[in-house]
């Protein structure tokens, strides 16, 4: 059974993108055109980067790269680099996925405390459990809906 970061047909993973994000704007976890990614082909890839403008004034900045697994009739591709920059706006940095690099050779997450005065933590995060983008903005929503009340008296404050 393939997992869901398995190499997967580009074409299908484009489908399953749009739908997650209309999924996600339906929900009202995403804004109305808040979809600022663009998605370009690179050598041997899919880059797909840019802005996604969330509700409670989220912000998830995207990074990920697809790299090309097969080419042919059927052309699959994987995500081979990523990072998922979640900021409440007027706030600071919320958290951070990112996958594998020079000072972090593994998946990782780094959280801050917009909300106090704790400097962050980072945390290994299991391969296969590492989200998608779909799954990022989800946990954000979720937190945002949560603390809501103390992030707009914060915001007042300011």
């Amino acid at each position: 059974m393939a997992g869901k970061h398995s190499p997967i047909a580009v074409g299908r993973y484009l489908e399953i993108h749009a739908t997650a994000m209309r999924t996600l704007e339906r929900d009202g976890r995403v804004l109305p055109d808040g979809d600022g990614l663009t998605i370009e082909p690179v050598a041997r890839g899919l880059l797909i980067e840019g802005r996604v403008h969330c509700a409670g004034s989220l912000i998830v900045e995207v990074w990920k790269l697809l790299a090309i697994a097969r080419e042919g009739p059927v052309t699959t591709a994987q995500t081979t680099s990523y990072t998922y920059q979640v900021m409440v706006d007027g706030l600071g940095d919320l958290f951070r996925y990112c996958g594998p690099h020079k000072h972090r050779p593994f998946h990782h997450k780094h959280t801050y405390d917009v909300l106090g005065d704790d400097a962050g933590a980072w945390v290994k995060v299991d391969p296969e459990e590492r989200p998608t983008l779909s799954e990022v903005i989800w946990e954000a929503s979720e937190w945002y809906f949560k603390h809501a009340d103390q992030i707009e008296a914060r915001r007042a404050s300011k």
